[in-house]
């Protein structure tokens, strides 16, 4: 089981400046950064500088409600790509075949070049952005349900 130790001075210092509710951006991409780059499944997240037990139980909340939303945000994004991608794959065909009807030049060019944007749209989901998103998933995942340990 991986540790990951967290020093706050308060719990307001883990907390977005705009949104309280939220995780502060440089935090949950130290967070993210020490899921990531370990192949273990199980973390224990050590927090120091949190005094009282209100403070503990307020952070615990916050970070597990935090990646909670953040995993339902992400399988939305997915299931949104999901359908996106075979409907850019058939508007870029049939962009193309339109492309070829057009006996103006410029026209026909415009069709054939928006076509092949929109295969490559779906291309580039494919090849590059869903593993990005998988694994964003799997980290957030466990940082919802991550076991935490307080000290003083």
């Amino acid at each position: 089981m991986k540790q990951i130790k967290l020093t706050l001075k308060e719990l307001d210092t883990a907390r977005n400046c705009y949104n309280s509710e939220m995780l502060e951006p440089s935090l949950d991409e130290y967070l993210s950064n020490q899921i990531g780059f370990q192949d273990d499944k199980e973390f224990t997240l050590k927090v120091n500088g949190l005094k009282t037990k209100k403070e503990q139980e307020q952070f615990e909340y916050l970070l597990h409600h935090f990646y909670e939303n953040k995993v339902e945000l992400l399988f939305n994004q997915d299931k949104k790509s999901d359908w996106r991608r075979p409907f850019l794959l058939i508007l870029g065909i049939v962009l193309i075949f339109i492309s070829q009807l057009f006996s103006i030049a410029v026209v026909s060019e415009v069709l054939l070049v928006a076509g092949w944007v929109a295969i490559w749209e779906m291309v580039d989901d494919i090849l590059f952005r869903e593993d990005t998103r998988r694994s964003e998933i799997k980290i957030a995942k466990i940082l919802s349900t991550i076991s935490m340990e307080f000290e003083k």
